[in-house]
């Protein structure tokens, strides 16, 4: 385990954010739309063996959606720190083009956010900022899955899309009438630093280097 950690690389990555809420309210489903935003955080790649890999890090999104129910138009804007938890499994030889994919838990922690609102009469112009968190009507902790396939280029670079959603409320009622679940789609560019070591292992040394 010591010798794969020792193979661990570190990377930042950023890309489009394209978020989403499943929203109900008083038991009716309320239509929502994708809202655009950006991405950017790091991530940890460890090796596990030549295949399977485990990756972590921190990435800031800008999740909510946009509400469009006849005649009231509105947006939920989140200002979320998403912290992913996946086994990666990539294809090739290590240090070469590498196709990859992988599946886990997905945990958000929700830093702040807002909510607007306008027409459906007293609803006019409404803006209210949302706080999360001990004594708060929203939680502050989000737990989802996420799933992520990409591309990996031999000189550290990589594409990847992602998608991950929420399997927890956000609304602290347990009434089940009332609920909020996050999801995105993203597309992320990333970087790898440090180096990348190829091979089999041979009495504790690597039998060849190289560099993605």
């Amino acid at each position: 385990m010591c010798a794969f950690a020792a193979q661990a690389q570190f990377a930042i990555e950023g890309g489009i954010n394209m978020a989403n809420m499943a929203i109900k309210a008083n038991g009716d489903k309320l239509s929502t739309k994708f809202k655009n935003g950006a991405a950017i955080g790091c991530l940890l790649d460890m090796p596990l063996g030549d295949h399977v890999y485990f990756q972590s890090g921190a990435l800031y999104e800008m999740m909510g959606c946009k509400i469009s129910q006849d005649p009231i138009k509105g947006e939920y804007a989140l200002n979320t720190i998403g912290i992913p938890l996946n086994l990666i499994y990539k294809t090739g030889e290590k240090c070469t083009n590498r196709l990859f994919i992988g599946v886990g838990l997905h945990l958000g922690y929700n830093l702040s956010g807002s909510y607007s609102i306008s027409g459906g009469g007293q609803y006019i112009d409404t803006s209210i900022t949302l706080k999360f968190g001990s004594g708060e009507a929203l939680k502050k902790v989000d737990v989802g899955m996420g799933v992520n396939f990409g591309y990996m280029l031999t000189r550290r670079f990589y594409f990847k899309l992602r998608y991950h959603f929420s399997m927890a409320n956000l609304n602290k009622s347990e009434n089940k009438d009332n609920s909020l679940r996050t999801s995105a789609i993203g597309l992320n560019i990333g970087f790898l630093f440090g180096r990348c070591r190829a091979g089999n292992y041979a009495e504790g040394f690597y039998l060849r280097e190289g560099t993605h």
